[in-house]
């Protein structure tokens, strides 16, 4: 259940009775003799091009002062080949909250002018899959190169007062409308996002309408390192005001703390003598410092409880909870709510998005937003996630973080306590937390016959976070496999001894003990024989390295998971009788700067001790967003290290 399914909305209050006939959804119909559309040949190599992309939300009073509300998709498509006819013969509409179908209707147009229309009888229900519900789904007969598909569907549906319409996707748009249509007295607010014009309001006939509509939208299309989502066109709407009722904004933030709190706090009797009970007879904590409590509640809820994704009231009672060792999200927050609030743990309930989806909007209040929880410590300046028991205090879902959220925390008046909202910033943790790291020591004997390797990895933070919360879970085969894979990554072939891992333990976080694996390696698969003298295939040592590449212009800004860095320490003795033709090959230095300071960055650079050559190499990424203009700075610093990979020192005979 998503936190704003949880949330309490207001009810309209019922106003002077409208008449409930002449509705904009009873008067749609699309065009009775339907032509194939003339495009520009700007549209022939596309493989679809959507002609027209329309959608209206519609609200009004029914004879019995009820709200109703009724949503509207009509969607036009050519489809230019068969990849195009694969994607649009079949149409899914989601049945998710809806009462009633007032319509649907569909059809194809070929290029020679033959309509075919969809039989309202092979519409079909179906179970898409557990988490998406129920569908109903048609098939479009008909479609070849060069036709139009068409549909549209009219259907009533729960009232919802937080709307998001997308204007944008993966196919250019020819035309695309918005309208939001509503009761003179009920106002509702909306706010375009990326260049999508703003809707306007006009009162026809006693009615609100919201609208906007743009012609020629390019399409977007997915990049690496950019949200792909969050760059689309798109609007965000809420209700706003019952102007009949009073002038006040209605469902704002305070609105929402209000209601989460009462939700998470205030729905049970406090305090609960069986979590009395556990924090004094089981865990034992009473002379504990505040940092060590919140990290043996969350071991301990999150080691003896089980989250379902179901819903429900036995799912969310804190005495079935601590009874029957499962809750819904919605419970296992207020099981944690509980926990801290009867421990005396000073700490508020964190509402925010998933920024890989869309960022947390702090200037309009749409409870949209309000979708994963999270608890910070405002002594520790640290958080927590109740409901992802892979994460151990205080490393949380990376893209939760480098976003908005709201902040709600207990204010008491006298004898009655409320929630008091606020949004605030969670901020990404320091590249220098989540590092992943090489020390690597090569020892070559004399004729570079053999070649003894130690390796030793250390991956703290987010990057441990690859590892230690499934290590203890998988067989040992499995167990051995990763300790291979990390540790022979650049020597497949290599004989391996002395492995060992620590700190794999699910209740010991990774933001303060890294993962560590180290192992010796001996073999020379590295290094090739040329003559009377050997290259070394120094680069090979850091693992294979990804590449950045472009086909397309670029069209998003940088969005980076998290911020990380990588060090990487190598050391190896040149051989006697052999000298070192090109060691300079190894400096490298590509970086880009805001301020004068790095923010992303690939170093290499080496020096001499004896026969000895101790090479440093230092990559990190210290910014989550950074604009589309310093995209090929950044693609230099990632290719950086696929090009050190391909470095290949000439040991020569002296």
């Amino acid at each position: 259940m998503k936190a704003k399914q949880m949330l309490l909305l207001f009810l309209f209050a019922i106003p002077t009775l409208m008449n409930a006939k002449n509705h904009e959804y009873e008067r749609f119909q699309w065009d009775s003799k339907p032509v194939i559309h003339k495009l520009d040949t700007s549209y022939n190599k596309e493989s679809a091009i959507i002609i027209e992309d329309f959608f209206r939300d519609e609200y009004i009073y029914n004879v019995k002062g009820e709200v109703q509300y009724y949503k509207t998709i009509h969607k036009i498509v050519r489809v230019n080949d068969d990849k195009a006819i694969e994607r649009f013969n079949k149409v899914y509409i989601s049945m998710s909250d809806v009462d009633s179908v007032i319509d649907i209707k569909a059809r194809s147009i070929t290029k020679d002018g033959k309509v075919t229309e969809v039989d309202k009888s092979n519409f079909k229900v179906m179970e898409k899959n557990k988490n998406n519900g129920t569908y109903k789904i048609f098939a479009i007969d008909g479609l070849e190169k060069g036709s139009e598909v068409e549909y549209y569907y009219i259907l009533e549906k729960e009232p919802v007062y937080f709307g998001r319409e997308f204007m944008q996707n993966d196919l250019p748009i020819m035309h695309s409308r918005i309208e939001i249509i509503s009761p003179e007295t009920i106002l509702f607010k909306s706010k375009s996002y990326n260049n999508f014009p703003a809707l306007q309001d006009t009162l026809i006939n006693s009615k609100h309408i919201l609208y906007a509509e743009l012609s020629n939208i390019k399409d977007l299309h997915e990049e690496e390192y950019a949200s792909y989502t969050s760059n689309l066109m798109r609007v965000e709407s809420k209700l706003d005001k019952n102007t009949e009722k009073d002038n006040k904004e209605l469902l704002t933030w305070q609105d929402a703390a209000q209601s989460i709190y009462k939700r998470v706090y205030l729905s049970y009797i406090s305090p609960n003598k069986k979590i009395d009970n556990i924090i004094h007879k089981e865990l034992h904590f009473d002379k504990a410092n505040e940092m060590t409590k919140i990290k043996m509640i969350e071991n301990y809820i999150k080691t003896n409880y089980v989250l379902k994704e179901e819903s429900g009231e036995g799912l969310s009672n804190i005495d079935n909870i601590i009874k029957n060792k499962y809750a819904s999200i919605a419970g296992m927050v207020k099981l944690f709510g509980a926990f801290f609030t009867q421990a005396n743990i000073k700490h508020e309930l964190v509402l925010t998005t998933d920024r890989k989806g869309l960022s947390f909007d702090k200037d309009f209040e749409s409870w949209n937003y309000l979708e994963n929880y999270l608890f910070y410590f405002p002594a520790e300046d640290k958080f927590i996630s109740p409901t992802d028991f892979t994460y151990r205090y205080p490393l949380i879902p990376f893209l939760w973080t480098e976003n908005e959220g709201l902040f709600i925390k207990k204010v008491s008046l006298g004898d009655y306590t409320l929630g008091y909202g606020e949004v605030k910033h969670i901020p990404s943790l320091d590249a220098d937390v989540n590092f992943n790291n090489h020390d690597i020591n090569i020892k070559f004997n004399d004729d570079l016959s053999d070649a003894i390797m130690h390796v030793k990895r250390s991956l703290g933070g987010l990057e441990g976070m690859q590892i230690q919360p499934y290590y203890n879970f998988v067989t040992e085969d499995k167990r051995k496999e990763t300790i291979e894979s990390l540790i022979k990554e650049s020597e497949k072939d290599a004989k391996l001894s002395n492995a060992k891992i620590i700190n794999t333990d699910q209740n010991v976080s990774p933001f303060y003990q890294p993962v560590i694996i180290e192992g010796d390696l001996q073999g020379t698969g590295f290094l090739d024989k040329a003559g009377n003298n050997y290259l070394f295939k120094l680069g090979m040592l850091i693992g294979p390295q990804s590449q950045l590449y472009e086909e397309k212009k670029r069209q998003n800004p940088i969005m980076n998971d998290y911020n990380r860095r990588y060090d990487r320490d190598i050391v190896f003795n040149i051989p006697k009788g052999y000298k070192i033709k090109n060691l300079n090959d190894i400096n490298m230095d590509v970086y880009h700067e805001i301020d004068g300071k790095r923010d992303f960055s690939f170093t290499s650079k080496y020096k001499i001790d004896g026969d000895k050559v101790i090479l440093r190499v230092e990559e990190f990424y210290k910014s989550i967003y950074s604009p589309l203009k310093d995209f090929e700075a950044f693609r230099k610093v990632i290719n950086a290290s696929a090009d050190f990979n391909k470095i290949t020192l000439l040991f020569e005979k002296e």
